[in-house]
């Protein structure tokens, strides 16, 4: 019955994810800008998921667990055979809570990158 109302209401749920997605899409674009060429961003049109990949020598493990112990929660790129990234959510919570959770990424990837 739930995906029937989802079929039902269709083009309702497409703008509401992407009313959610976008916005942390393209604040997640601009930390690049912030970390100074550390990582790479990967992302294909309207998908709730990114990676983002570190240009040195960390682990996709170690990143996702130093963000976890600052309760940001990614997916190591290991699972998706990425060794040197996260794969983000991108429709999972509002632009504050994104953004807050960004703000700690910057932290983090420059912490590790410039050990």
């Amino acid at each position: 019955s739930y995906a029937s109302i989802i079929l039902q209401n269709r083009d309702w749920f497409r703008r509401r994810n992407l009313s959610i997605i976008i916005p942390n899409k393209e604040s997640l674009m601009r930390i690049s800008e912030s970390l100074n060429g550390l990582i790479k961003l990967f992302y294909f049109n309207h998908m709730p998921i990114a990676y983002v990949t570190t240009k040195c020598n960390v682990s996709s493990l170690e990143l996702a667990g130093e963000l976890l112990k600052r309760g940001v929660l990614t997916v190591p790129g290991y699972y998706f055979g990425i060794s040197n990234g996260v794969r983000v959510g991108l429709g999972s919570v509002n632009h504050d809570v994104f953004t807050k959770a960004l703000d700690v990424m910057i932290n983090v990837i420059t912490g590790l990158c410039t050990k």
